[in-house]
This record gives C-alpha cells, sequence and structure tokens, in this order.
C-alpha cells in the first residue's frame, strides 16, 4: 500500500530546501518524500478543499490513479491533553472567563462532550463516511490524550473527575 504524502508538506520543506546545502540539503529532500499522519487537532481542519483539512487530504488522495492511504489523526477530545503545556485543545468541559478550559471544575462535563460530539465528531465522521469507499484511512485515537488516564491521574487537572469522564465519554 503506498502511503499518502501530503503535498503541502512538500512545499513547506521547499522553503527550506532552497536555503540549505550538503547534507542538510539531501536529508531535507528525502524528507519531502516522506509520508505523515495529520494531526486533526482542530474543528476547522475537518471541512474544506485545502489539503490543509481533512477532507482537502482525501479528496487529493482519492484522485490518485491508485488511491494512497491517509493516516489521520483523532485529537480534540474535551479538556484534551490536560498535562500539556502548549497543545491545550479547544473544546472544554467548563470554560473560565476569558475562554479558556478550567480544568479543575468537577462535573460531568455534559456541556463539553455535546460540543464535542456535535462540532468535532458529527463532521469527522459524516467525511470519513464520504471517503470510506474511495480510500484507504487509517485513523489514530488520541495517542497523546489517553496515555493521561494512566499517567498523569495524580495530576490535578487529569485527575479531575470531568477530564476522566470527558476522555472516556468521548472515545465511545
Amino acid at each position: 500500500q503506498t502511503f499518502y504524502v501530503n503535498p503541502g508538506n512538500a512545499q513547506q520543506f521547499e522553503s527550506s530546501i532552497v536555503t540549505a546545502s550538503g547534507e542538510v540539503k539531501q536529508n531535507l529532500q528525502k524528507m519531502q518524500k516522506v509520508p505523515s499522519a495529520y494531526w486533526i487537532d482542530k474543528k476547522e481542519k475537518i471541512k474544506g478543499s485545502s489539503k490543509r483539512h481533512m477532507e482537502g487530504l482525501l479528496q487529493d488522495a482519492a484522485s490518485k490513479p491508485k488511491p494512497e492511504l491517509v493516516v489521520l489523526i483523532w485529537y480534540d477530545l474535551p479538556n484534551r491533553d490536560c498535562d500539556a503545556k502548549a497543545s491545550n485543545g479547544e473544546i472544554c468541559c467548563a470554560y473560565k472567563d476569558d475562554g479558556r478550559c478550567d480544568y479543575m471544575k468537577t462535573g460531568d462535563c455534559a456541556d463539553g462532550i455535546y460540543e464535542y460530539k456535535t462540532t468535532y465528531v458529527d463532521p469527522y465522521v459524516e467525511v470519513l463516511q464520504e471517503f470510506q469507499d474511495k480510500v484507504p484511512i487509517v485513523v489514530i485515537l488520541e495517542p497523546d490524550s489517553l496515555p493521561n488516564l494512566a499517567t498523569n491521574v495524580g495530576h490535578p487537572k487529569c485527575g479531575n473527575p470531568a477530564t476522566s469522564y470527558a476522555y472516556k465519554e468521548g472515545v465511545k
């Protein structure tokens, strides 16, 4: 099976390749052709025709003479990556006044789960269904958030019942 290489990533490499030389340039040219998974870590990355959107990637992969395998990372649980310093999610169980997640607020995360299912899960699944018979797809589910259920249970943000519930309910 041939893996899909995102042309958008290849273009990004090009700006570094033109200024590089020697072994660095050769390595960048090799890396430019390496397939990689595409992280769908924001709702806005699901629908759209550009190669920066899941839908656009799948359209492009399906247009090949032999459709190429696309690997996607599903990554937007409520209170996502509760121990993160840089990759906090956009969907919260509860929000602070400034719009950031309130990881310390307890509860059942019903609002966060509803937002997640209606604005992330449903559109994501809709696009997957559109392409399920057109292109091979692998989806990797929450590789960074789910481990927090085991490794960071003592962390107040991760051990919070709302976060724990959101992670377990969100992957059903």
